[in-house]
């Protein structure tokens, strides 16, 4: 909550990374200076390894080229299920239903996690 600023961001910010890097990043600095940011500057070549679950913000100073990489597999689907159908409700129903015609064991397992968790799909709410 602290990484996205939604309580430091004003109502004339929007949600552009310039805005982030401009006025939101120093903001969250300046209010909660016991958290840890790491910021750097990568060149041509270079690699960033984020770990899943941490949050990050990037700022392309020139045009450029970039492929990122978001991982899931056996090891870590209950955790990236459930926080995918929490936080973007609309990607979790296509997945699902993707899961249904292409991964039906995982379609399933995300089925029994919610059923579990008696977690309702967006669909299923109205």
């Amino acid at each position: 909550k602290v990484a996205k600023a939604k309580s430091l961001k004003e109502k004339s910010e929007d949600d552009e990374a310039v805005m982030y890097f401009d006025f939101l990043l120093p903001r969250i600095k300046k209010t909660y200076p016991e958290v840890r940011v790491y910021e750097g500057l990568q060149k041509a070549g270079d690699i960033i390894f984020v770990p899943g679950g941490w949050w990050h913000g990037v700022l392309n100073t020139e045009d450029c080229v970039a492929v990122t990489q978001n991982y899931c597999g056996p090891d870590n689907f209950e955790t990236v299920w459930k926080s995918v159908r929490r936080d973007r409700e609309k990607i979790a129903h296509l997945w699902l239903r993707n899961m249904r015609k292409f991964a039906p064991p995982l379609h399933r397992r995300a089925l029994d996690l919610n059923r579990v968790d008696g977690f309702r799909m967006r669909h299923e709410r109205s």
